[in-house]
């Protein structure tokens, strides 16, 4: 199977680039990756299966569908990847968020996406959609330190509406103990908030080094506010500090899938419940420990990428078997594609 991948937003997207690209190469896939737009490889066998990945692509309507029916014409299906629900790209998109990933995902034969749930969004502009959730690549190594050394991790981009309401409850626990150190990637808001002598901060930086800090500290702050772009979210952050072997405090909107209540984390569904398991966790070195190995050993069992590589694999298949008929709903539901083919097909005809 060749499978051509262009990445249009790498960073911090690993999960979604990168890994998914090694595993399936690991699997046998002859996989081309680039990032941005480049030429497609030039394959000589037709009968070979050739899938076009387009991830997180921003299209101009007429340039999107020219490039597209020039990718159809040598013979490859395109399935756009979007990680993300529309309302959380208004940021830098705006008001045109919805209009650009409705266009994007109506003009592929098919869309890939990371949760059911957005999966089941996006059925709105196309029917065939499905989800590949996010999932570990490798278990980083753990470090051994002693039980008064206590290290508390918080990483994200864009969640100060998330953690603001739990900042008091996080900082008077601090102040109750001094020995905690606060490490925090990224969110430059977050570090400064934080009543913390002895903080840290890291800005953004390779999944590989976020990994390697993940596994030198023992608890993960992992608040997600309840909004409809939320809840399409992965579970992801999870996966990562259960990998690391750390205790996560999460709140239950997306991550009260996932978590074991009490066993492979804490769901905090109130302020005080955040300051009840903060205390708990710093306050009792084995209930932190047995809580994190217990995480690392689900991601161990069911969220490594190679156990989940092959059913996408199998999925592309399907995709090329039913390009056919895939491409005859998409010229249904987007006249201008059939409308653009036609025309590029007469100049072509003597």
């Amino acid at each position: 199977m060749n499978i051509c991948f262009h990445a249009f937003a790498k960073t911090m997207l690993d999960v979604r680039t990168i890994q998914p690209v090694k595993a399936m190469r690991q699997m046998g896939a002859n996989v081309f990756y680039a990032e941005e737009t480049r030429p497609l490889p030039r394959l000589t066998d037709p009968s070979e299966p050739r899938i076009l990945i387009l991830q997180r692509l921003v299209p101009e309507p007429r340039n999107w569908i020219a490039a597209l029916c020039s990718a159809w014409r040598k013979g490859w299906v395109t399935i756009v990847e979007d990680d993300d629900h529309p309302d959380l790209y208004a940021r830098s998109l705006g008001k045109n968020a919805h209009v650009v990933t409705a266009f994007s995902a109506r003009t592929a034969h098919a869309m890939q996406t990371a949760t059911q749930a957005l999966a089941a969004w996006h059925r709105r502009n196309t029917p065939y959609v499905t989800a590949f959730e996010n999932q570990v690549y490798e278990l980083p190594p753990l470090e051994t330190r002693p039980d008064d050394h206590v290290r508390l991790f918080f990483g994200a981009i864009n969640r100060e509406a998330c953690w603001r309401p739990l900042i008091d409850t996080i900082n008077d626990t601090l102040r109750r103990h001094s020995h905690v150190v606060p490490v925090v990637v990224h969110d430059r808001d977050f570090f400064q908030a934080l009543d913390s002598p002895g903080k840290q901060f890291h800005p953004a930086m390779t999944h590989e080094d976020y990994m390697t800090l993940l596994a030198t500290c023992d608890i993960s702050l992992l608040p997600l506010s309840d909004n409809r772009g939320n809840r399409c979210k992965s579970d992801l952050k999870f996966i990562e500090a259960a990998a690391a072997g750390n205790a996560v405090i999460a709140s239950p909107t997306v991550y009260d899938a996932s978590v074991k209540d009490g066993r492979t984390g804490l769901i905090a569904g109130t302020t005080e419940d955040w300051c009840r398991h903060l205390e708990a966790l710093i306050s009792t070195p084995a209930y932190r420990r047995t809580m994190g190995m217990a995480a690392r050993t689900y991601v161990a069992r069911e969220r490594m990428l190679m156990q989940h590589i092959g059913k996408r694999l199998a999925w592309y298949r399907q995709v090329w078997d039913n390009r056919a008929d895939l491409h005859a709903a998409l010229e249904a539901r987007e006249p201008r594609v059939a409308r653009l083919g036609a025309r590029q097909s007469a100049r072509r005809m003597p």
